[in-house]
């Protein structure tokens, strides 16, 4: 993953070809049950903590961050 992939991972995702033929929103709209879709829910104000052993910079755990909650945001509403 290049530097600029981080500034638009949505883009970056549509290029990953999936394994099983559907994406991975797919598969989870799917098979996730409602259960999994409250404990997924928790995610959606998740943050990460910075460490001093990796030193990822502050604009990759944001850009992660932001996509990670709007992935949860739709795998929680159950779309794809």
């Amino acid at each position: 993953m290049k530097e600029d992939d981080i500034c638009n991972l949505n883009a970056y995702v549509k290029t990953r070809t999936p394994y099983f033929g559907s994406s991975f929103a797919e598969l989870a709209a799917a098979f996730m049950t409602d259960r999994q879709r409250k404990q997924l829910r928790k995610l959606i104000d998740f943050r990460f903590t910075r460490d001093r052993n990796y030193n990822l910079p502050a604009k990759r755990l944001k850009a992660l961050e932001a996509f990670l909650q709007r992935q949860v945001r739709k795998l929680s509403a159950g779309e794809k």
